[in-house]
């Protein structure tokens, strides 16, 4: 009998080894891809045509995928929305670094350019249309959208900036309204222009330009 039960064993083991077990890591790959697509899909088609006008048949088409299959990842159309809107306000993260004895200016104006470019972003500025446009719609997915994103950005600057005031590098001021007019400054009429299809009128020359001249300003303003 414990021979029998050791060739059950045996045998199961080879019967195993034989037919493996399907790799659930490799169906949840596969599964995260089509939701990829499916997010991009949807994000391309409310930029192009707007949250009303987009339809699960036609993310589905774009995506390149079954209507059943973007109904299993997403029950809705408003989850898709949501998702997409919080996904691209977590974008909204910059590192500030700075090198030992590295001026306080040469760090916000690296900072300054790199925030432009964000903000100025196709992808930032086709989701601002969105969010915006759905506002009335949706005011909690447009106010999920500015927490998670372009109030999430201010306020770790703003935390970057308190820690100036506290090292004397910059006068004592709110960090937060010091944050909002920093943004304020060194955008000018960009985003405006962004967001009204006008962006190939803003070149690289402009930007750096906007940079400079909003960080000599906020230091002039901030300076001890």
């Amino acid at each position: 009998m414990v021979y029998g039960y050791r060739m059950k064993a045996d045998e199961t083991e080879r019967m195993k080894n034989d037919n493996p077990a399907p790799v659930r890591r490799e169906r949840g790959s596969l599964s995260q891809v089509k939701s990829e697509k499916i997010l991009k899909a949807a994000r391309d088609l409310f930029a192009e045509r707007g949250f009303g006008a987009t339809t699960m048949d036609a993310i589905a088409q774009r995506a390149n995928v079954g209507k059943a299959t973007v109904y299993a990842h997403f029950e809705c159309k408003e989850k898709l929305f949501s998702e997409i809107i919080v996904r691209e306000g977590r974008q909204h993260t910059l590192a500030l670094q700075s090198k030992p004895g590295e001026p306080l200016a040469s760090v916000l104006e690296k900072f300054a350019l790199d925030a432009i470019d964000l903000l100025l972003s196709p992808i930032t500025v086709a989701v601002y249309r969105t969010a915006a446009a759905e506002a009335v719609l949706f005011p909690d997915l447009a106010k999920r959208f500015f927490e998670e994103g372009p109030a999430a950005l201010m306020n770790e600057f703003a935390t970057f900036l308190a820690s100036a005031m506290a090292k004397g590098e910059l006068r004592s001021e709110q960090p937060g309204v010091a944050a909002a007019q920093f943004f304020g400054g060194i955008l000018g009429d960009m985003q405006i222009r962004a967001l009204l299809g006008l962006a190939d009128t803003i070149d690289l020359q402009y930007r750096k330009n906007m940079a400079r001249a909003g960080v000599e300003a906020f230091l002039k303003a901030y300076s001890p």
